[in-house]
């Protein structure tokens, strides 16, 4: 998870008790009504702490990674969360591919004339897709 800002505090007590606080915002932000977050499980920053700097947060508990994961979508809502950005933990060759990738997706579409516009290509699951729109519904082609 990226973005989470993160207090210019030099007391690194009360600057997690801030940041537990606004991980159990955010998570109960994006929660089912009935699944409320009440204590944050293990999370660490990663990186040296710098004033006006934000850096990672990792989540140890898979459980808590997997719900964020899944209701990140409603992240877009929140006014306050439009600048958090949640993906899963890869490791260099996956990031690599995934770069790979989406440079690859990029310059198809750019390279589209203006009657291919309907067509378009996209990353999923670290797979190329083809995608063609018709009447605003997209329909998924294989490449």
């Amino acid at each position: 998870m990226s973005g989470l800002r993160e207090d210019n505090i030099r007391n690194w007590h009360e600057r997690k008790k801030k940041e537990e606080e606004r991980i159990r915002n955010l998570l109960n932000n994006i929660s089912e009504e009935d699944d409320v977050f009440s204590e944050v499980e293990d999370y660490m920053r990663l990186g040296k702490y710098e004033e006006g700097k934000t850096r990672v947060i990792m989540l140890k508990s898979q459980v808590t990674a997997e719900r964020l994961l899944s209701n990140a979508w409603k992240l877009k809502d929140a006014q306050e969360m439009k600048m958090i950005y949640v993906r899963r933990n890869m490791r260099e060759e996956e990031r690599a591919k995934m770069r790979e990738l989406v440079t690859e997706v990029r310059e198809k579409n750019e390279a589209r004339s203006e009657d291919d516009k309907k067509v378009f290509w996209k990353v999923k699951n670290e797979c190329v897709e083809v995608v063609v729109q018709r009447d605003g519904i997209d329909t998924l082609l294989k490449e």
